[in-house]
C-alpha cells in the first residue's frame, strides 16, 4: 500500500501484508503488522521477493537445469 505523502510521485510502498479477508471484487481487508485495515483493489500491489543468490550442491544440478 502507498504511503499518505502529498505526492504519487514521492510515495513510497510498505508492507508486505496478508489479504485476511475479500469484501467485494475490489475491496480488500489486510493484515499489516498486526493491525487489519480496509484497501481498495488499486491500493494494493502484489508482493515480489528479490533473490540475491542461488547456491547449488553439485555441478550435476547446474547441468540438468541448462538441459
Amino acid at each position: 500500500m502507498p504511503d499518505s505523502t502529498l505526492s504519487h510521485m514521492f510515495s513510497k510502498w510498505s508492507g508486505p501484508g496478508t489479504i485476511v479477508d475479500i469484501c467485494s471484487l475490489y475491496n480488500y481487508i489486510v493484515d499489516i503488522d498486526g493491525v487489519h485495515k480496509h484497501f481498495h483493489a488499486n491500493e494494493l500491489c502484489k508482493f515480489r521477493a528479490r533473490v540475491d543468490s542461488v547456491t547449488c550442491d553439485s555441478l550435476n544440478d547446474i547441468l540438468r537445469l541448462q538441459v
